[in-house]
């Protein structure tokens, strides 16, 4: 019967039209001019277009904060911010942690931002637009990757491409420490199975070591691993129902499949990216997978469809299913020398509302379990010690997993939701919340201890 495949397909395609025109929540109306196809200081301005007016969006005007990244070091908090009528004009400031004061990057529309690992660059996607109208794949003209040192004041160009489509949906990492960018860009908006890729090595300073094509197929810009300097490839193709991890050597351009398997059972999970479900284990020696089948699950009479995790030593073969449910599995982090992981729990039945967030162990015993989570955000602390989620009732859950117990937040007249969060030194955190009547909210950061007894407006201060 091909009726299931069908309506899998057409689910699937629905999944990646909303995932590029995604729909924002309600937003303060400010008139902003955005500087369109304005270049950086350092660009030709032979053709730059000069607003007559323009309101530079700020922190404290802002309606939505997007992300938050922290610097290595801890010194410089990085936000993205959208402020103004344009759901893709986001913008960058950079957070001095120690004074607050700010640094605002003139760069809009911008994504990805992604620290280098010795905290000395902070890389970002720039796009420049040809037109204020229609869908913003087709509105993008030319897209850059740039990079800005802390101080904001040392930015530069590293990468430009005359299609924009093709870097926004493309996998920008770090390599050396900070010293190399790699740059793959796809082919948008779906990839399909057995595709070439173009990519590029760089350094810092624009000169490109290396460019060629690659065998491998990709799936999303953020399925991949770098573990001692070989890219590690996750990928899924949803005609055939493969799957497969594939490693890459960017300067020898050596290909080694890891992992190669078939999901009949696929079509069944809706359409969660399988490709996601694939993750190598701190050491890179073993990899987690997904399997769909269908048996008899513990305390059920009847048989049944269900997911296993399922964990692969990549030398030997060997194969243990470290958690078995009727449930999918969604958003596997391992940690704790990969002893522990997380995963989340839904009913097939039911993909698109809250689940469990289950906190396992290699040996198949479940550690912790906090219910009714939002579904594919929560925030795991680098010590590995705290988990922070939201849930149902929109409230911040602090798990801590060394006490085995659990911390609530919530303010009346704060909204909590799918928000960025980061982590701070010993539990504390910085979290995004939203204050105002909700057809003019203003989006603000938040510091938390753990366990919540301490909290207080980080930034902004004042609200407009």
């Amino acid at each position: 019967m091909k009726k299931p495949a069908i309506i899998f397909t057409v689910l699937f395609l629905v999944s990646i039209i909303a995932g590029v025109f995604t729909t924002y929540p309600a937003s303060a109306q400010i008139q902003v001019i955005t500087r369109g196809d304005a270049p950086d200081a350092n660009a030709d301005k032979s053709n730059e277009k000069k607003p007559a007016k323009e309101v530079v969006p700020t922190l404290e005007n802002n309606d939505e904060i997007r992300h938050l990244t922290l610097s290595p070091d801890g010194t410089t908090l990085a936000v993205m911010f959208k402020s103004g009528s344009d759901p893709f004009d986001e913008r960058i400031a950079l957070v001095d942690m120690k004074t607050k004061s700010v640094t605002y990057l003139p760069d809009s529309h911008v994504s990805h931002l992604l620290w280098s690992p010795d905290g000395k660059w902070l890389m970002f996607k720039k796009f420049y637009t040809k037109s204020d109208t229609g869908a913003y794949m087709q509105r993008v003209s030319k897209g850059e990757i740039r990079i800005v040192d802390k101080s904001g004041k040392d930015a530069k160009t590293v990468f430009t491409t005359t299609v924009g489509p093709e870097l926004y949906f493309g996998t920008v990492v770090w390599l050396d420490n900070g010293t190399k960018i790699l740059c793959i860009c796809t082919d948008p908006p779906i990839r399909a199975w057995g595709k070439k890729f173009k990519y590029w090595f760089l350094d810092t300073d624009a000169n490109v070591i290396k460019e060629g094509n690659i065998e491998t197929p990709l799936d999303a810009n953020d399925n991949i691993d770098i573990i001692d300097r070989k890219v590690y490839f996750r990928m899924a193709d949803y005609g055939t129902h493969r799957y497969m991890l594939m490693q890459w050597d960017p300067v020898s351009g050596e290909e080694k499949t890891v992992l190669n398997g078939v999901n009949k059972d696929l079509s069944k999970i809706d359409i969660e990216r399988l490709a996601s479900f694939i993750k190598l284990l701190p050491g890179g020696k073993k990899v987690s997978y997904v399997e769909m089948g269908r048996g008899l699950l513990p305390h059920s009479k009847r048989e049944t469809l269900f997911a296993s995790l399922v964990v692969r030593n990549i030398e030997t073969g060997d194969t243990k299913a470290v958690a078995r449910e009727g449930t999918i599995f969604g958003n596997i982090q391992w940690f704790d020398n990969g002893k522990k992981v997380i995963y989340l729990q839904s009913p097939l039945k039911n993909v698109f509302d809250y689940c469990d967030l289950v906190v396992g162990t290699i040996d198949g015993k479940e550690y912790m379990k906090e219910p009714d989570c939002n579904i594919w955000r929560y925030t795991l602390s680098p010590d590995g010690r705290y988990i922070l989620v939201a849930n149902r009732k929109k409230e911040f859950v602090c798990m801590a997993l060394k006490e085995k117990k659990r911390y609530t937040f919530s303010k009346n007249d704060l909204v909590i939701g799918n928000q960025p969060v980061v982590f701070l030194d010993s539990g504390r955190m910085l979290a995004v919340m939203y204050a105002g009547e909700k057809s003019a909210q203003t989006a603000q950061i938040w510091e938390f201890s753990h366990d919540f007894k301490y909290s207080k407006i980080f930034l902004p201060e004042k609200k407009r």
